[in-house]
């Protein structure tokens, strides 16, 4: 299976029980840019070695993907974190260690940085509805080596370095640059194809998992 426009195919590993068939995709998507900070929303006592992998900000760096979520501070300059996210965002729009690579605008950056705190105030409403999850979910999705998602972060490092992608999603196209009202009702559709109930709970079942021990 040869990559495509928006999805370089991964090698497919087990399922896990408990979380939906796409759980690799779901979770990677959740992860890809999650910080300390994003973490202990979810679990105030998540430490600096969390375990949980993400995607390098730094995307010349030799080490793509991150084995514990870095701290990443929006600053507290402004009165509102609305504000302080744009801040922190517009700041770094040129300094390569965003995460996202040269290809974005700043209105798609932000909308980006917005998008991901949407997702999880979803995430953490199915995160809080959560019992004890058994242990052999847990135990399948914490190997994140070998069940898939971090053969997804690798794709979302390797795409945000020649494009735009809002989602592991195989579109067939590429997303359009948001100038206009018309594009952005594309990246609407783009950016919420994992407002589902399996995109809310399958990144809850594993933040529960590996969370669980702080």
């Amino acid at each position: 299976m040869k990559c495509l426009l928006l999805l370089c195919a991964v090698t497919f590993s087990q399922a896990c029980p408990g979380v939906s068939p796409a759980f690799n995709e779901t979770i990677a998507h959740a992860l890809h840019s999650i910080s300390l900070e994003d973490l202990r929303r979810f679990n105030p006592r998540t430490p600096v070695d969390n375990g949980v992998p993400t995607v390098n900000k730094k995307l010349e760096s030799s080490a793509a993907i991150l084995h514990n979520a870095p701290s990443v501070p929006m600053g507290d300059h402004f009165a509102t974190d609305a504000f302080n996210i744009i801040n922190w965002v517009l700041t770094h729009q040129d300094t390569g260690d965003d995460g996202l690579g040269p290809n974005w605008l700043p209105q798609e950056r932000i909308v980006h940085a917005f998008h991901m705190r949407d997702l999880y105030s979803r995430i953490r409403t199915s995160f809080d509805s959560l019992e004890k999850i058994p242990e052999e979910t847990c135990k399948c999705l914490l190997d994140t080596a070998a069940n898939g998602v971090e053969d997804r972060l690798q794709w979302i490092h390797d795409r945000y370095k020649v494009d735009t992608p809002i989602s592991l999603h195989e579109w067939g196209t590429q997303i359009p640059k948001l100038k206009s009202s018309t594009d952005w009702k594309e990246w609407v559709k783009r950016f919420s194809y994992y407002y589902t109930p399996e995109g809310d709970r399958d990144p809850a079942v594993y933040l529960k998992c590996a969370l669980r021990n702080y």
